[in-house]
């Protein structure tokens, strides 16, 4: 049913707009641009490069378009959006759909097929590169501002400007080089972290500092209030910069390399909780991850089905020693709060516990723990998952 729209192109671009539904985004050569919504998901082992990968869709219908047909299932290919005017340019590409319905049967492509993938996709980007680059040249830009954008730019794009290109980072580099370094703040405890702004190279995070400010970390921090505040401060820190820069006032400090770290890319399994952490971790964790991807565990009820739960705020409860239960298992605290058995960290006793202020049952809004002991009484007890 759904094979006709694939033939004609790739589902390439994910975005969440809740945690039940997803959205994404599909480029055919007969529609143009459309969105759909998906049920379900599930990752296929892929051997593409630049980090590709690829999902399997069930339960997917149009949501908006020329058409509104219900489908059946799809391919997608993440963190690669392209234009329909380059998927023509470039014919073979539609020569992926057979490959990709033999990986929705769960058949292995041999090696010859992902290296046509590679191919496809190498061509590709070398075309968004190439339409990018004639678009900023007829430009003829002094200089280039980049923020938040996710992906290295090349040096002959980065070349063009007469000032160079200039990279807006919500860290103070080196340290938490790469995708996530506010999430990265928070799980690390840090008191305070910063934004740089940097003169770009081609590789990442890696180009001579301009200038910096730093900020502190409150005790209650998530993601959310910091992304916020490190955004303010980086506007006014550019428009500070650019001025300096511009005059010649700004001689670029290299970054010391030996003292750099790196973040990676968080997935939504990263947000899936590890009761074997210790409270304190798990905590710093729950506020790191308020943005993308959240925190998650699984309760299994009585009648075996699994529950997904989102835990939106906690807080530590410290172990007085004595009684130690098993990790992962549900009671009730003060204030009839639900608490949770962590791993002890390295000092003796037993391990702290992990207060569940606010949660959210997948699917329902989002409530207290006391009111959700109230209309599951038979929840206290359970281990979770």
């Amino acid at each position: 049913m759904f094979r006709h729209y694939r033939t004609q192109g790739f589902i390439l671009k994910k975005t969440d707009r809740g945690e039940a539904d997803r959205i994404f985004t599909i480029y055919t050569k007969d529609f143009g641009k459309l969105e759909i919504l998906a049920k379900a998901e599930r990752k296929i082992k892929s051997k593409l490069k630049g980090g590709l990968e690829l999902f399997y869709l069930s339960e997917i219908e149009f949501i908006q378009g020329k058409t509104h047909k219900t489908l059946t299932d799809a391919i997608l290919i993440e963190n690669f959006p392209i234009l329909r005017k380059d998927l023509e340019r470039l014919p073979i590409a539609y020569r992926i759909s057979e490959v990709l319905d033999n990986l929705i049967r769960g058949q292995e492509a041999d090696e010859k097929i992902w290296n046509l993938l590679n191919e496809i996709f190498n061509k590709l980007n070398n075309l968004k590169i190439e339409n990018c680059k004639l678009k900023i040249e007829n430009l003829n830009p002094d200089l280039i501002v980049v923020a938040a954008y996710g992906q290295i730019l090349p040096k002959e794009i980065l070349d063009i400007p007469k000032r160079g290109s200039l990279n807006v980072h919500p860290s103070l580099l080196p340290k938490y080089r790469g995708a996530s370094p506010i999430q990265y703040a928070i799980l690390s405890g840090d008191k305070k972290t910063g934004v740089t702004i940097m003169l770009m190279d081609e590789k990442m995070d890696r180009g001579p500092i301009l200038n910096q400010r730093t900020l502190e970390i409150e005790k209650d921090e998530t993601s959310t209030t910091l992304h916020r505040k490190l955004a303010n401060l980086g506007a006014g820190l550019l428009m500070e910069t650019i001025s300096k820069w511009m005059q010649g006032m700004i001689k670029p400090r290299p970054q010391d390399d030996a003292q750099a770290t790196y973040t990676k890319i968080l997935t939504r399994e990263d947000g899936r909780i590890n009761w074997k952490k210790t409270a304190k971790d798990l905590e710093q964790e729950i506020r790191a991850f308020d943005y993308w991807p959240g925190s998650f565990t699984f309760w299994e009820k009585r009648d075996g089905t699994m529950v997904r739960i989102k835990i939106l705020k906690s807080r530590v409860l410290e172990s007085k020693g004595g009684i130690t239960y098993p990790i992962g298992k549900t009671l009730v605290v003060p204030q009839n709060e639900i608490g949770v058995q962590c791993r002890k960290g390295f000092l003796g006793g037993g391990g702290d516990f992990l207060v569940i202020e606010k949660l959210q049952l997948e699917g329902k809004k989002e409530i207290g723990s006391e009111e959700f002991l109230r209309g599951y009484p038979d929840f206290i007890g359970t281990i979770f998952k």
